[in-house]
């Protein structure tokens, strides 16, 4: 009746109509677009959103994800284009709700990695950024740990260094991987590189360094060894 292009996106977010029906929580509205258009319940937009994660990640709505996903056979191990599949983009966004129902809740394949061959603790650890986040993140962790298959031993201390964060996280993770799981500060890369030369590789802040340094023993200070 109204000529209206069902394609359109929302010029301010780029999202497409479908998937502003997950806020109507209206399954036949969706069944209603899939019909009527070129779209599949697949389709990611520009930046990467799909039904699903509108669902999950914008709207919390989890008792309806598990429908939608139930209904329409949404495969949540699928990659968007950077190569993440929903509990990787969770970890992004640091929504630790989220991760703790995605793991809990759907057929998740925890043994994935991402196409940089991360896999998901290594990604958590990488994320993490916000100290009021703290019991969360390590309520996630502790369920990764233990729902997938990946060893977590001390070479995931390396991850510290690998993106800019407060001196203060990475003192609090470090003293919490240490203290809880007995990490070892001396392990290296396969490039024999530990966490103080890492440290300084990626110019973390010097608060950091200078603690590392600190607790590093003075004569192991260039110590390597491989994990």
């Amino acid at each position: 009746k109204y000529n209206f292009d069902i394609h359109l996106q929302n010029q301010v977010n780029s999202m497409y109509i479908l998937f502003y029906t997950v806020s109507f929580k209206k399954d036949d509205m969706i069944d209603y677009i899939l019909k009527n258009s070129n779209f599949t319940i697949d389709n990611y937009d520009f930046n990467n959103n799909s039904i699903l994660n509108c669902s999950l990640f914008l709207m919390k709505q989890y008792k309806f994800s598990d429908f939608i996903i139930k209904k329409y056979k949404i495969d949540v191990n699928r990659k968007n284009s950077n190569g993440k599949n929903i509990l990787f983009q969770a970890i992004e966004r640091q929504d630790y709700d989220a991760i703790n129902w995605i793991v809990n809740n759907t057929k998740i394949n925890l043994s994935m990695t991402n196409d940089d061959n991360y896999n998901c603790i290594s990604e958590l650890i990488y994320y993490y950024n916000f100290k009021k986040d703290f019991d969360n993140f390590k309520k996630s962790l502790d369920l990764l740990i233990k729902k997938s298959k990946f060893k977590f031993c001390s070479k995931y201390i390396l991850e510290l260094p690998t993106k800019y964060k407060s001196p203060n996280i990475n003192i609090q993770l470090t003293e919490y991987f240490m203290d809880k799981y007995g990490f070892n500060l001396y392990v290296t890369n396969k490039k024999k590189q530990n966490i103080l030369f890492l440290s300084i590789k990626y110019n973390n802040d010097y608060k950091y360094i200078e603690y590392l340094i600190n607790k590093f023993k003075p004569e192991a200070l260039f110590y390597t060894d491989d994990y």
